[in-house]
């Protein structure tokens, strides 16, 4: 049974306006109650009546549900652990470049991963601004690592979700190779070879050849009409 805590849900109606870019003055406009409410509301001292929380979803373009805590859906005692020392994961993979309109490997975003009680809660984040692309949660074993995410309602208006699976039966503190599976601005499916790192890498060709398709996977396409990525071997 998944218990309701207050502070809990200031504190992410707290970081849903932030990232709305609205301020506490905004909000008590839209509910007609003071600044110093909305204040109470976010520590948890005080709470919304149903009328007021609808009004404030509305203005933070959110659902209901994103603000209350949802253990019983993502928890998972065994799995809800982060297997990284860091609290940011860097992401490498062959992304086209609209600047020179060529594919190129290269950091264009990394994880943000937030332990929480019960569950790992992860960011996807644009590295150049630090915009938040989609959220979601994190499962791992020592094998391996699955990340779910779904598109951060407030920075964007259409259904995305992707999933990506890191390998870290060999470890953690070096290069970890994974897969990204998602969709393109256009809605097609999109699967990725990547690289992961805790910490900023210099990218050589040799790294670039291993994010590009090889004969093996090639070779199972062929036999299975299923793409498997070639992402267990160190």
């Amino acid at each position: 049974m998944s218990n309701f805590n207050a502070i809990e849900f200031g504190e992410k109606l707290k970081k849903l306006r932030k990232e709305k870019g609205l301020s506490q003055e905004n909000i008590a406009y839209r509910l007609n109650l003071s600044k110093t409410t909305i204040s109470r509301f976010e520590s948890g001292e005080l709470l919304p009546n149903v009328e007021q929380l609808h009004i404030i979803c509305d203005e933070l373009g959110i659902y209901e549900s994103d603000l209350f805590d949802r253990d019983i859906e993502y928890s998972n005692d065994k799995n809800s652990y982060s297997p990284f020392d860091s609290n940011k994961i860097y992401i490498y993979f062959n992304a086209f470049n609209y600047a020179t309109k060529k594919y190129k490997v290269e950091l264009n975003c990394y994880l943000k991963i937030s332990k929480k009680p019960g569950r790992i809660e992860v960011d996807l984040v644009r590295a150049k601004d630090n915009q938040i692309y989609s959220t979601g949660y994190m499962y791992a074993d020592d094998s391996v690592c699955f990340i779910t995410l779904k598109n951060h309602l407030p920075n964007r208006s259409r259904l995305d979700i992707c999933e990506l699976i890191i390998n870290i039966e060999n470890g953690v503190n070096d290069l970890m190779y994974g897969a990204y599976f998602g969709s393109n601005n256009e809605r097609y499916p999109s699967l990725r070879k990547c690289i992961f790192s805790q910490k900023e890498i210099n990218l050589t060709d040799e790294l670039s050849e291993k994010l590009k398709i090889n004969k093996y996977e090639m070779q199972k396409l062929e036999e299975t009409h299923a793409l498997y990525l070639d992402i267990f071997n160190k």
